[in-house]
């Protein structure tokens, strides 16, 4: 079953780079409330928490977010079933054409493992960003951070509130 969704996600994103959604120019901003549902995975996460749930700020090159983190089922008796991630980042967004509302944009952050303290080495740490809006209600996001020995990434779909 997990493999499938993996492949489920891999079909959607390229389905979305390959034919992007256009949209009026006038709905170009991707600033304000955004509310998000997708994966985490991390190195040594023997508690196995994998589904997230995030509420995030955006500003034109700012970002700040919470990620709820939960486990899929109950962990194998290391760590706890839930955590936090609480983070900030800076963005760059590419130029795109007048007549596209989507955009790429790319970012560093750091962030901080709230209610976790068994598989991380370091509860704070820096990550990368990588996120692609592809229309002006909704949004792809992908964090990667080190924290420790442990690299830790989540996989967000967010949907905008403008």
């Amino acid at each position: 079953m997990r493999s499938f969704v993996w492949v489920l996600t891999g079909i959607c994103i390229l389905g979305f780079l390959i034919a992007p959604l256009p949209a009026l120019a006038e709905n170009s901003g991707f600033e304000g409330l955004a509310l998000g549902v997708g994966v985490n995975r991390a190195a040594e996460n023997m508690a196995n928490e994998n589904t997230a749930f995030s509420i995030k700020w955006r500003e034109r090159h700012f970002e700040y977010g919470l990620d709820f983190l939960q486990a899929g089922a109950v962990g194998y008796g290391y760590g706890n079933s839930n955590c936090a991630f609480l983070w900030a980042s800076w963005l760059e967004e590419f130029d795109r054409p007048g007549w596209q509302d989507y955009g790429i944009y790319v970012g560093a952050g750091a962030g901080t493992i709230l209610g976790e303290d068994d598989f991380v080495d370091w509860q704070a740490g820096p990550f990368i960003i990588l996120g692609w809006d592809f229309t002006a209600r909704a949004g792809l996001e992908g964090k990667l951070g080190y924290f420790g020995e442990n690299i830790f990434g989540t996989a967000m779909f967010y949907w905008y509130f403008q």
